[in-house]
């Protein structure tokens, strides 16, 4: 389980059950380097956090979150459908591309994400992790010998995972990943730690955060779809256009963040998904409305001002891994530049905060061609400021 947004959240659910004899012990053969251990590991520790997560619903939420839970397929079929108008408004991108879109909508619609847990007292993943547990102690009995103790546990946890392809996905798909999303993207890995996060928050914290976290995700399917197609002409302006809209916010900003810029043709895998999933996400709070009201009064901020501010919180965390360069390995631009360059390009940010015309946004807008740097949402976007 990922910690991306809500360290707090996943240590708590982490710790909801102790760890079992065999995951220390695969833990200990990691750490002394023994190879081939990682997956089953991976599989065994999914076990128990997502059992954990079990209990953490069925005990700790209120009825009505659970509810919410249970129906989350409903705003993730509205983002799904947002994305697709945005698609669909494109006069340039492939068919190819708007038929891979289709197979993630299908697989968004086929998930209902938390339901089967939400509303179960059944425990399969938990008694799966027990059985195993328990099938160790036997090893251990038999055995009694750290050489040989629990191999034939790890021989079959390994054949679990290799005798089905992506048997973990299949194991937790009815529960809280989706296997067909993850074919045509990346994967679920923080979508269901960013619904927990916000799920007590306002609207503008779960646009900001959990279901821009999933457009992202999505667009990453258009995109990949593109890169590996031939390059419609207007498609490539738009390309290089936002490519050069980030470099120049990463040369903006890059001496008071103590930064090396190499953002550009490198990150714009992820710089892309970032924009086009910022403005679904905006897309889904305006047609909720109610713009102008405070949700939280002792903030003293606008739903429209809130939402941009969550937006910049899932980047702002002053650790070691932001703070590294883009690489191949992982193809990030730097948290300021994922801010400032996606909602330096949106007029909504700019009516949000009223940015002055001597502002570095304002000025970063005005220095880009907006029409030809939208890349693909034209239905998101409006003339901005003079």
């Amino acid at each position: 389980m990922q910690d991306g947004f809500s360290k707090e959240i996943t240590d708590y659910i982490n710790n909801l059950i102790e760890k079992s004899s065999l995951e220390k012990w695969l833990d200990g053969l990691k750490a002394k380097g023994v190879p081939g251990i990682d997956t089953t590991l991976d599989f065994i520790t999914h076990l128990r956090q997502l059992s954990a997560l079990q209990q953490y619903l069925a005990k700790e939420l209120t009825p009505s979150e659970q509810d919410e839970l249970a129906n989350i397929r409903a705003p993730i079929s509205k983002l799904a459908r947002v994305v697709q108008d945005q698609v669909g408004a494109s006069r340039f991108l492939s068919t190819e591309t708007q038929k891979v879109l289709d197979k993630v909508i299908w697989g968004l619609n086929s998930v209902n994400l938390f339901s089967n847990i939400a509303k179960s007292n059944a425990d399969p993943l938990g008694k799966l992790y027990n059985t195993l547990e328990k099938a160790y102690q036997q090893q251990v009995r038999i055995n009694g010998t750290d050489s040989a103790r629990g191999n034939a546990v790890a021989g079959i946890i390994e054949a679990l995972v290799t005798m089905i392809p992506d048997t973990v996905d299949l194991i937790l798909s009815p529960i809280i990943m989706g296997s067909n999303y993850k074919m045509a993207t990346n994967t679920y890995r923080f979508f269901p730690v960013a619904i927990l996060d916000t799920l007590r928050s306002d609207i503008a914290v779960k646009q900001g955060l959990t279901y821009h976290v999933a457009a992202h995700e999505i667009y990453h399917a258009v995109f990949f779809a593109e890169r590996d197609l031939p390059h419609d002409k207007e498609m490539l302006r738009r390309q290089r256009c936002y490519i050069q809209h980030v470099e120049r916010v990463e040369k903006a900003f890059i001496n008071e963040e103590e930064a090396v810029a190499h953002s550009g043709d490198l990150t714009y895998g992820e710089d892309a998904p970032d924009f086009e999933g910022l403005q679904a996400s905006y897309m889904m709070l305006k047609e909720y409305g109610k713009l102008e009201e405070k949700p939280y009064h002792d903030l003293n901020m606008t739903r429209q001002q809130l939402f941009f501010y969550t937006y910049a919180a899932t980047q702002c965390r002053d650790d070691q891994f932001r703070r590294t360069p883009p690489n191949q390995a992982d193809p990030h631009s730097l948290g300021y530049v994922r801010i400032n360059a996606p909602t330096s390009l949106l007029t909504s940010f700019h009516e949000a905060f009223k940015c002055p015309a001597s502002s570095r946004m304002r000025q970063l807008y005005l220095a880009a061609n907006h029409d030809e740097c939208n890349l693909i949402g034209q239905v998101a976007r409006l003339r901005g400021p003079k």
